[in-house]
């Protein structure tokens, strides 16, 4: 059902990716052209900080006591301390990292690397890269599956999902989707893929384990969408 906008956030320059870490009641938004991250209080409805960046941020994540961001022209991510707001680190990855995921059971994080179609895997405990794993041309966006053992990975450019196995860090299946898939999330307790398909303008439902279609919603014309978009109630 239909639900009208409670209110509109104003940013300084493009916001590209958001990550809302629910039990804080912060939203982190990553700036593109203010080459910034926001972080925005969403009960007191105000901005708690500004941290800056560089190399046109792109996906963020919250970690275990951290924020990750994609620097995507810097070929890299940054870290940032959640107690206060400081780019501890920087780590690099694959070519033009987009979207992230965050494992908190295995304290992993993942990159979707465009240009080089890779998924980088950091060992975020001890800031290092476990794995790069090749997938299809111009990967995303990713999901994890903790119930499935499984991240899934949407490639823009070959119109398909990498379901790579989380303990073997391998391609282990592939999915087709629509035209141009970028945002994907997970829900039906990790039983249902949800792809946006920004070529077809389609939100399509996917069976996690197996692939198939369960059915296609139209949407306007080059709809997209970058992290978290579905939130459970």
């Amino acid at each position: 059902h239909a639900r009208a906008a409670q209110r509109d956030i104003s940013l300084p320059g493009g916001a590209v990716a958001i990550a809302l870490n629910d039990d804080a009641g912060l939203l982190a938004i990553s700036d593109w052209y203010d080459e910034a991250l926001h972080v925005y209080d969403t009960r007191k409805q105000a901005f708690v900080t500004r941290v800056a960046l560089e190399w046109a941020p792109a996906g963020v994540v919250w970690g275990d006591g951290a924020l990750y961001v994609a620097e995507r022209d810097g070929d890299r991510v940054a870290v940032v301390s959640q107690a206060d707001w400081r780019i501890t680190e920087r780590i690099n990855t694959g070519g033009h990292p987009f979207g992230l995921a965050y494992d908190s059971a295995r304290q992993r994080l993942y990159t979707a690397d465009v240009v080089t179609g890779t998924v980088t895997v950091i060992d975020t405990a001890k800031s290092r890269v476990l794995a790069t794993i090749a997938v299809d041309e111009s990967p995303y966006c990713i999901a994890i599956s903790q119930r499935h053992n499984r991240v899934y990975v949407t490639n823009q450019l070959e119109d398909t999902i990498s379901v790579i196995d989380a303990d073997s860090l391998r391609v282990v299946d592939t999915f087709d989707t629509d035209s141009y898939p970028e945002g994907i999330n997970l829900t039906d307790e990790d039983t249902t893929l949800l792809v946006a398909n920004w070529g077809d303008s389609t939100l399509i439902r996917l069976d996690a384990l197996t692939g198939e279609r369960v059915h296609a919603f139209d949407g306007d014309d080059g709809s997209r969408a970058v992290g978290q978009f579905i939130f459970r109630e």
